[in-house]
Order: C-alpha cells, then structure tokens, then sequence
C-alpha cells in the first residue's frame, strides 16, 4: 500500500524516522559514548533522506522488494543513530527525559 499512495508512503516515512526511531533510541540507548560527533551523525542522516528521494534511486526503491526495504531500514537506522546520540543517555545516572516524554510521566 505504502508504494501505491504517495500520502501513505509519506506518512510511512514519518512514522519510521519521527516515531519509531526516537522509541528505539530511548529502548536502546549508547553503551559507550559515540566516536560520531553530532554533526556528522546529522549529515549522515540529511544524506541518506537525500538519496532514498533522489529520482533515480526512488525510482528503484519502489520498482523492486529488496531495494524497498533496503530504503526503510536505511532511513530508520540513520534516524536511530542520530537520535540514540541525542535522547540516550550515555552513563548511568545521567538520564534525562526528553521534554516531550516528560508530560507523560509522574
């Protein structure tokens, strides 16, 4: 369905990168501090949205099964890495909640 409809396909991606990367990042936090600077962990990610819609590889990406997954998980990891940096905490005792968290806790 998400290759048929442009909306479905869109919300798709917003899904995977502004709800599903920001939960795993949270379940799955930094065991050491990254060697990745933040700045590179942004470009990184710009890159990759960049290409996935690219008319050349986004064409490929909804033509083919392996290349349609290969596009999500590679939008949904460089989100997850990007946001692991930035939600998880990366020592004990050191967590704080994201603001947004923050309403729906005691």
């Amino acid at each position: 369905m998400s290759s048929a409809l442009f909306s479905v396909r869109v919300l798709h991606h917003v899904l995977l990168i502004a709800a599903v990367a920001p939960l795993l990042a949270l379940a799955f936090p930094q065991r050491k501090i990254s060697s990745l600077p933040i700045a590179v962990l942004v470009a990184v990610n710009a890159v990759v949205l960049w290409l996935w819609h690219a008319p050349g590889l986004y064409t490929w990406g909804l033509a083919s099964v392996p290349a349609y997954w290969l596009m999500q998980i590679s939008l949904l990891g460089s989100a997850w890495l990007l946001l692991r940096a930035i939600l998880a905490p990366t020592q004990p005792g050191t967590a704080r909640k994201p603001a947004a968290l923050k309403s729906f806790s005691p």
